[in-house]
């Protein structure tokens, strides 16, 4: 496609003082450059289209296999988003978060609480903010919202809260159990244990309970 046009274009461009039907404007004393330019120009379209093919089958491919490779599109569902959610702070701050040296120290010295707590309130912000964005553009309802939103994890309590979603009436079915149960302690918390976010709903309420009663009472120790 180019070889055909070398020659005609040398031609074009010996020609001296020709004389155009338009008004000519840079072609005058340029070497006929806008001649040159409409025989160019059908091929070099040709040229950027296929470019432009290949770059769209080339993004393609890349992006199919870098999507493999970090795992993209494993939460589909909202059964997935309650499976991967208890991971998302610690992918959050391995991932997008800044270096934290807080962190660091944690992370040597195996303190996995302490460093869940710190992941799940650095997390919590920006969760919190995408939710509400969500209720902004009126995507959800305020019900949703309460659901949605995660604490902030800054408190006394020495364990990661999680959104109201992944733990509703997850107490009351532990209650349900345990009702039900004639066996042990060890044996009904195993049974509890089972279901990850129940375990975290009974550990919250009980932790509660101890931070509402021992602030409490120690109110009123203060008086005696």
């Amino acid at each position: 496609q180019i070889k055909p046009l070398v020659k005609p274009t040398r031609l074009i461009i010996s020609f001296k003082g020709l004389q155009y039907q338009w008004h000519d404007f840079v072609s005058k004393n340029n070497h006929n450059a806008i001649t040159i330019l409409a025989l160019w120009a059908p091929v070099a379209s040709i040229y950027l289209l296929d470019i432009h093919v290949f770059y769209t089958i080339m993004s393609a491919i890349v992006g199919f296999l870098l999507g493999a490779r970090d795992r993209l599109g494993e939460i589909r569902s909202v059964e997935a988003v309650h499976r991967f959610f208890e991971k998302f702070p610690e992918v959050f701050m391995d991932k997008l978060h800044v270096a934290v040296p807080k962190r660091k120290q944690l992370l040597s010295s195996g303190q996995q609480a302490e460093l869940n707590k710190l992941d799940a309130s650095r997390f919590a912000p920006f969760w919190n903010e995408i939710v509400k964005n969500l209720r902004e553009e009126d995507y959800i309802s305020n019900t949703e919202l309460d659901l949605l939103l995660m604490p902030k994890n800054i408190g006394g309590l020495p364990i990661v809260q999680w959104p109201l979603f992944l733990l509703a009436s997850k107490v009351f079915l532990a209650k349900d159990i345990a009702v039900d149960c004639n066996d042990s302690q060890d044996e009904l918390w195993l049974r509890i244990s089972k279901d990850e976010y129940m375990q975290y709903a009974v550990e919250e309420c009980f932790h509660s309970i101890k931070y509402i009663l021992s602030s409490i009472l120690d109110k009123e120790g203060h008086l005696w």
